[in-house]
């Protein structure tokens, strides 16, 4: 039988507890609203994603049509795009909305409890516990990872109205908990474990096991596969290539959460398997100790239903993350992966942090003093080490250092290369790159692009190609590498070879805005105003805020004698960038009557490289 809300907690009570929550979340997780943005995803997503921008109706379906690595999405996307919409890219508003989000899972995760007969003081402390846990803090001080939070609050909503629905066989109650956790996969395909865990809560509340409970479940399975499916269709892999290995790989990937989740000391946006993959090495050999003493808890403590639920909840919300390999993963294990599916073991510390406050107020106000003074120092560290870990999201030098000082990791040294990049430090980031390739791996070619843009910094131009080069000899249908060597050769005088590589980035990727509008300026240069004309409004359909494709789209319009269609464009770069110089002095130039003939034009649009890739 499902339990009704509770009465025995005062409002006041209830109140107090909330406010505590959301004060001590919001203090912990302050120093993440003054982060930037992290160049790992952010700048793929949010800088250079084509369907975020403008907010129309055009581009919210592009949102639901595309996916992004290989991932679909939309939901957040279509956030991230409001956002744009009203903040542009203002890091403090996308940091924020993710806060805001993580208070609101930890709020409903509180009324969870509640909702499940727990008392307060457990409800207290498993949402503490839940927002105040290190492990956490990737999903909330990472932008691109609105991920998790967000399916997060649909996914705890759907449960709520599940759990109504069981309790009054209300049918807009079950049509609602349908919606919420259809948006919940259209978040995150981590969703795809709603129907199991709905199952589970049936078991943990006692309700019968029968033919109406499984029909129930039957709708959301029918609409959440088919969404998650997409994602693990487009990153679909062989289970294991070593029959050896793979048991190995599993129970490492298995015990690595619970071991991060108990001792949050060492936490890392990237991990490195351990090698070699054998029974031998201690890493291993210890992980399938662990896991074996947890199977035989499972089963020695079959009857306690809480513990069966805690460990049942862990295993069905993240046996689809569990790896036998490691063929197609940059990233094989990663915190944000812990962070719905610890709740079930935040419920269980809850209940016996409870129970030991319970066992120790009986007479034994020594022990009782004791045990407050141990969860204070133990939730006080939790929190520093949350309070820490925010800051240092925010100092991405420092993030990519301390993976390195700590677990050297290729993808490490290649980030750390990017933001040596950004600054202009070439030098060193040529160091870091290659100390990335030392290792042979699958994504070298996303490095070897990166090397030919440090190169191309130091005007090292033949370097430059030849990195490129290298990039897409071991991936050959890689289009930033095309465009990037297109780009140098463009600034060379080779635009016979810029042409080429602008059109296989194209035929790489028929949706990269800016390798039409590098295409354009060629086809310009050979007198071909009707190509170029044709390549910057394809290049402007994609990516609708591309200022330098309505720059120069507007100069052609001029010297074709279309001044209305000019001075729009013009207007139009304007809007994106108020302070275009060029822009202003073209529409002077159009006010007075003037003509822009083709010998007098002057390009003034850099032919920047493009530098992104999946991560």
């Amino acid at each position: 039988m499902i339990r009704t809300w509770p009465i025995t907690s005062s409002r006041r009570e209830m109140a107090i507890a909330i406010i505590v929550l959301l004060t001590l979340t919001l203090w912990v997780f302050w120093p993440s609203l003054f982060n930037g943005f992290v160049y790992w995803d952010d700048e793929q997503i949010l800088f250079n994603n084509p369907a975020l921008s403008p907010l129309d109706i055009q581009h919210c379906i592009r949102i639901f049509t595309t996916n992004v690595h290989g991932i679909y999405f939309p939901c957040v996307l279509l956030s991230f795009a409001i956002e744009h919409h009203y903040a542009g890219l203002n890091p403090f508003i996308y940091h924020l909305d993710n806060l805001l989000l993580h208070t609101g899972v930890v709020i409903l995760i509180f009324s969870l409890c509640l909702r499940l007969k727990f008392s307060l003081r457990t409800s207290f402390f498993a949402g503490l516990l839940f927002a105040l846990h290190p492990m956490h803090v990737e999903s909330v001080a990472w932008i691109t990872e609105r991920k998790d939070v967000l399916y997060s609050v649909f996914y705890l909503l759907a449960i709520h109205q599940y759990l109504s629905y069981c309790q009054t066989l209300s049918s807009p109650r079950y049509l609602l908990a349908l919606l919420f956790a259809f948006l919940s996969v259209l978040a995150k395909p981590m969703a795809l474990s709603l129907p199991l865990i709905l199952f589970l809560i049936d078991w943990l509340e006692k309700r019968k096991f029968n033919r109406k409970a499984i029909i129930e479940k039957i709708p959301f399975f029918l609409l959440i596969i088919p969404i998650a499916g997409i994602t693990y269709f487009l990153n679909a892999r062989i289970p294991f290539t070593d029959w050896g290995q793979a048991p190995l790989i599993w129970v490492w990937t298995f015990v690595f959460y619970l071991k991060k989740f108990l001792f949050p000391v060492v936490l890392l946006p990237l991990y490195a398997l351990p090698g070699p993959v054998t029974i031998f090495n201690p890493a291993y050999f210890v992980a399938a100790g662990v896991f074996l003493a947890f199977m035989t808890g499972l089963l020695y403590w079959r009857n306690n239903r809480l513990w069966v639920f805690a460990c049942g909840y862990y295993f069905f919300s993240i046996f689809f993350l569990l790896r036998f390999d490691t063929a197609m993963d940059i990233t094989l294990v990663a915190d944000r992966f812990m962070y719905l599916p610890s709740l079930g073991f935040c419920i269980l510390i809850g209940f016996y942090v409870d129970r030991l406050l319970k066992i120790t107020e009986i007479n034994r106000a020594a022990l009782n003093k004791i045990a407050l003074v141990a969860i204070v120092l133990i939730f006080g560290a939790l929190s520093v080490k949350t309070f820490l870990q925010c800051k240092l999201w925010g100092d991405e030098p420092a993030l990519w250092e301390n993976v390195i000082r700590i677990a050297p990791v290729p993808r490490a040294y290649n980030n750390l290369g990017r933001c040596y990049n950004r600054r202009g430090q070439f030098d060193l980031a040529l160091k870091s790159y290659k100390k990335a390739v030392e290792e042979k791996r699958n994504d070298n070619f996303l490095t070897y692009n990166d090397m030919g843009i440090a190169a191309t910094g130091q005007k090292d131009y033949d370097s430059a190609i030849k990195y490129h080069s290298r990039s897409l000899e071991l991936n050959p249908y890689y289009p930033d590498a095309y465009i990037n060597r297109g780009a140098i050769y463009d600034g060379l005088g080779k635009y016979d070879l810029a042409f080429n590589d602008y059109t296989k980035a194209i035929d790489c990727n028929p949706s990269f805005a800016q390798a039409y509008r590098n295409r354009s300026i060629l086809y310009y240069r050979k007198g071909d105003l009707a190509s170029a004309l044709a390549d910057l409004n394809k290049a402007i359909d994609i990516m609708a805020n591309l200022t330098s494709a309505y720059y120069l789209r507007g100069q052609i319009y001029s010297m074709l004698g279309d001044n209305d269609r000019a001075s729009a464009d013009f207007d139009k770069v304007l809007t994106l960038n108020s302070r275009h110089a060029g822009a202003k002095d073209q529409k002077k130039l159009l006010f007075q009557g003037h003509k822009i003939s083709r010998q007098s034009y002057v390009l003034d649009i850099p032919v920047d490289t493009y530098r992104n890739g999946p991560q």
